[in-house]
């Protein structure tokens, strides 16, 4: 009888154990594979998926810009960014450098940037984290001005010896459709 139910006890440690196996081993959310780790801090907004979409397309020009800033420096200008990132969350970039100073948009911007790949072995967009925030409904206002969620998107640079600085951008959901404020 106790070899029974020691045999019953293993089993199911056994089966407890693989099982824990498998949860460890499986991701919960996965993206695209080799697209950079996206993190919400409100989670189940019904259009995150939409976000991350529109992150991860503009991070794919920002790592284009980042290799051609190491290859040919002169041919990244102000105004080839400011069209390239229009309608998106770097459409005015903000990058901190470190706790004290930061260079917002992309005419102090740039330069900040043509430093940090100068001095770093290597660049890349390492992380990325987005929070909603959701704004009261302004009675009266027409859906294309109501503006309902900011999503303020912070990416993180991982480059080397430097420190990682961060890039930090937003975009606006109206009732309508995603927007960046001013465009």
């Amino acid at each position: 009888m106790k070899k029974r139910n020691f045999c019953r006890v293993l089993g199911v440690c056994a089966v407890v154990l693989s099982l824990a196996v498998v949860a460890a081993s499986s991701p919960l959310f996965q993206e695209d594979k080799g697209a950079v780790p996206i993190v919400f801090k409100w989670k189940k907004a019904v259009f995150e998926k939409d976000i991350a979409a529109m992150i991860q397309d503009a991070n794919a020009m920002l790592a284009g810009v980042l290799g051609e800033l190491r290859r040919n420096p002169q041919s990244v200008t102000v105004e080839k960014l400011n069209s390239m990132f229009k309608g998106t969350y770097l459409r005015k970039p903000v990058i901190w450098l470190d706790s004290q100073n930061k260079a917002a948009d992309w005419e102090i911007a740039l330069p900040k940037l043509k430093e940090i790949v100068d001095k770093s072995d290597f660049i890349n967009i390492q992380d990325v984290c987005v929070e909603l925030e959701y704004q009261p409904h302004v009675k009266g206002t027409p859906a294309e001005n109501d503006t309902d969620v900011v999503a303020h998107i912070r990416a993180r640079l991982a480059c080397s010896p430097k420190n990682d600085p961060i890039i930090e951008g937003y975009l606006t959901h109206r009732r309508v459709c995603f927007t960046v404020a001013g465009d």
